[in-house]
């Protein structure tokens, strides 16, 4: 027998029920089970038209409430609007009467008012049927932000928040110095800035100090305020940035004592930090002008005069035509009746340095001060430092920005200093300036060397064949002969026969030279000289036992690096590289794919020249380029990008020390000028790649304002205002020599005579025989 597969069924008929079990059958339909499904139905029936009804009188309940008039607005409450109308606001908010109240979103309708720049917040609520209440609590105005974009509207509490467009801002103060970059970028340090001055312009006008009424605060760019307080006459106040309290009880005393005298001030420096010994006072009138000095903490005396005044009424002027004193003085002041008896220099001169650089142009306003020993001091009485774009590589590429640049940097000196500028000494830069040495002889006329001998040794030594592309900007001396006496550096009085000069002849482009000065003429300014810019760096930061035990001066200006060599007192060399802090900043912009402004920006801020100076856990921000966001960036990044193109810098300056042949005799070491000197590690990095000692250049020397000029970057335009007071102080002295008289061999003076007094031909026929 077969075994049969697991998987195969196995069929087995049904078995048959038993003969004793009877089978019952259902019956065809049970009507208890019918009734209960029945009644399920019905409940779905009930409910379906239950929620149909319901359906059906929610849609015709919302017609009606959306179609019925009995839900149109028809009364709109605005509450608290000042500056916005009941009808602005409604427009702004989107209403009008006749809209469905119920539809009204409420949201929406807060949104579209708190955009406004007036409205800082919005309530806005509705009660059925048909009205709806606004409630708005807007800005107030504390005062205006002049930005060059335009004039802002700013809270009492510093947010800016609108412009002025066509609306009467009122009679608010102007905040001006602030630059858009700041109002933009940090705006918590600008709202400081503006509750700071809005506390002193109250302060001011609760006192009632100088009228009372501030016109205009500007801000500095060290966070430093200056007033403009007044109606008609405006005084303009110099406060800093701390104590203003006291500082406003002092300008009290001055204003009590300045209107017993009957004076006028325009300017009143009351900052402790420019003038930490006394209070300097400007004024306008006839009358000579005032220092009053703070002795005690109640008692304000008058002092010796600083000042000068800048206009006064006809008949109380006169007007100096000499060079670069073209500037009006009271008739009888102090600067004509106090004069220091030198030669040097003399009280009351005033000169203008006008440093025309490729990133900025800075005009300094100073008067010739006499020093300790004879020397020159100046008293620093404006400053004006504008952007310049219209320079590149330091010379003059569109002369229309360039020009724009000079006049509101000669503005912003004048408005300082109370005068009317009309000569100015101006500097010159650029890698067409060339230096090479030169020799001049002549004969002593009188046996004993003369200023006239100077004069005309100096000029023998300019007689040297230049292309008639180029002039000559100086003849720099670098020592004098007399005889067979070498290493003289001041010949006159010396007794000789024979001078000899050995000198440095600074040539230029003449396009280059012209076109500065057409720049200046179109400011309505006479250029007395023009001077290179190294020279006046010099003339500024260097005292003289660095001129005679070596010195080289290296200013590292926007679009190039200057470079002047000092040795035994005397200038030995000269030249310019044509890379700057611009090369500086296009690396970095290029670096970090980021504008040229946020470049600049970002240089200043956080850059260093030396690498292994910052941490390596620093961040900064770094914005975008073209939409792109702003981004997190190492500021050893910054820092790596730096480096290579200072070190590039001093590492051509150095070529240039050794191809001269005095580095060896720089005994004193380098010294750094120029706004390019500014980044932290600068001077580390210098003395490793110079190998010698290595300083930040300050301007000396210099007083008044100095704080306005502290700083590398200012050393050219104080320097050009030093060397115009040299140049008058020369002037004056070459005035005041008596004329040389030769003597005849009878002893008899043998005078010339004057045009007039010369003798036709029968008198010189008759004189011969």
């Amino acid at each position: 027998m077969s075994k049969l597969p697991s998987n195969r069924r196995v069929l087995t008929p049904p078995r048959a029920a038993p003969e004793n079990v009877r089978v019952e059958r259902q019956p065809a339909w049970d009507p208890d089970l019918l009734w209960r499904r029945l009644r399920f139905v019905g409940r779905i029936v009930v409910g379906v038209a239950i929620v149909a009804a319901g359906v059906f009188a929610a849609v015709h309940a919302r017609r009606y409430v959306t179609r019925s008039p009995r839900f149109a607005l028809k009364d709109l409450r605005i509450e608290g609007g000042k500056h916005r109308t009941k009808e602005q606001v409604t427009a702004i908010a989107g209403l009008a009467l006749g809209q469905n109240v119920v539809e009204l979103d409420l949201e929406g309708v807060k949104q579209k008012l708190e955009k406004d720049p007036w409205i800082e917040r919005a309530h806005v609520s509705r009660k059925l049927p048909s009205t709806v209440s606004v409630e708005v609590w807007e800005r107030e105005a504390g005062a205006l932000v002049a930005l060059s974009t335009g004039t802002f509207l700013a809270t009492p509490q510093g947010e800016i928040f609108k412009r002025v467009e066509n609306e009467d801002p009122g009679d608010l103060p102007v905040f001006t110095g602030i630059t858009d970059s700041d109002a933009t970028a940090d705006r918590e340090a600008v709202a400081q800035i503006i509750r700071r001055g809005l506390d002193l312009a109250a302060e001011i006008e609760r006192v009632g100090l100088f009228g009372g009424r501030v016109q205009e605060l500007n801000v500095d760019h060290d966070g430093g305020i200056t007033a403009s307080v007044g109606k008609q006459k405006v005084v303009r106040l110099v406060f800093g940035k701390t104590n203003y309290r006291p500082k406003i009880r002092t300008g009290a005393r001055i204003e009590a004592e300045l209107t017993r005298r009957g004076a006028r001030p325009t300017v009143v420096f009351l900052d402790d930090d420019v003038h930490p010994e006394r209070i300097v006072v400007r004024l306008v009138a006839a009358l000579p002008p005032a220092q009053v000095t703070v002795e005690e903490p109640k008692a304000v005396a008058p002092a010796k005069p600083v000042a000068k005044a800048g206009k006064h009424p006809k008949g109380a002027t006169r007007e100096r035509t000499q060079l670069g004193r073209s500037f009006r003085h009271p008739r009888g002041s102090a600067q004509e009746t106090e004069r220091e008896q030198t030669r040097m220099a003399k009280q009351g001169e005033i000169v203008v340095g006008l440093d025309i650089g490729t990133t900025k142009v800075c005009a300094v306003v100073a008067e010739v001060r006499a020093g300790e020993g004879g020397d020159i001091e100046l008293e620093v009485l404006g400053v004006g430092n504008v952007p310049c774009k219209g320079l590149r590589k330091g010379v003059v590429a569109n002369v229309a920005s360039t020009t724009e640049s000079i006049r509101q940097a000669i503005e912003e000196a004048q408005n300082m200093a109370g005068v009317e500028i009309r000569t100015v000494f101006a500097g010159i830069a650029g890698s067409h300036v060339r230096a090479q040495s030169s020799n001049g002889v002549v004969a002593v006329a009188s046996n004993e060397v003369t200023r006239s001998d100077v004069d005309r040794v100096l000029e023998n030594a300019r007689a040297i064949p230049i292309p008639t592309d180029r002039q000559i900007l100086h003849v720099l001396p670098c020592e004098y002969l007399v005889d067979t006496q070498d290493g003289i550096r001041e010949p006159i009085g010396m007794s000789g026969v024979r001078l000899e000069c050995k000198a440095q002849l600074i040539t230029a482009a003449r396009s280059c030279v012209e076109n500065v000065i057409k720049c200046a003429e179109r400011c309505g300014l006479t250029v007395a000289d023009i001077v290179l810019e190294p020279l006046a760096s010099a003339e500024a930061v260097l005292t003289e036992d660095e001129r005679e035990i070596g010195v080289a001066v290296v200013d590292i200006g926007g679009g190039t690096t200057d470079l002047i060599l000092y040795v035994d007192g005397g200038i030995v060399g000269a030249s310019v590289i044509p890379v700057g802090g611009m090369s500086v900043t296009s690396d970095i912009a290029a670096g970090l794919r980021t504008p040229m402004a946020e470049a600049e920006r970002l240089k200043h801020a956080r850059g260093c020249a030396l690498g292994r100076m910052v941490g390596g856990d620093e961040e900064m921000e770094v914005p975008g380029v073209g939409g792109y966001a702003a981004r997190r960036v190492p500021r050893r990044v910054l820092a790596d990008i730096i480096e290579p193109r200072v070190e590039e810098i001093f590492a051509v300056v150095r070529q240039k020390l050794e191809e001269s042949g005095y580095l060896e005799q720089l005994s004193a070491g380098v010294v750094l000028c120029g706004g390019g000197v500014l980044l932290d590690g600068t001077t580390e990095l210098g003395e490793e790649i110079l190998g010698m000692p290595v300083r930040r250049g300050y301007p000396v020397g210099v007083r008044g304002l100095t704080d306005l000029v502290h700083g590398p970057q200012f050393a050219t335009a104080v320097g050009l205002a030093r060397y115009g007071a040299h140049t008058l102080a020369a002037q004056a002295a070459r005035d005041e020599e008596p004329a040389v008289v030769p003597v005849s061999k009878a002893g008899t003076a043998r005078e010339e005579a004057s045009p007039q007094e010369r003798p036709g031909f029968w008198g010189w026929l008759k004189a011969a025989f």
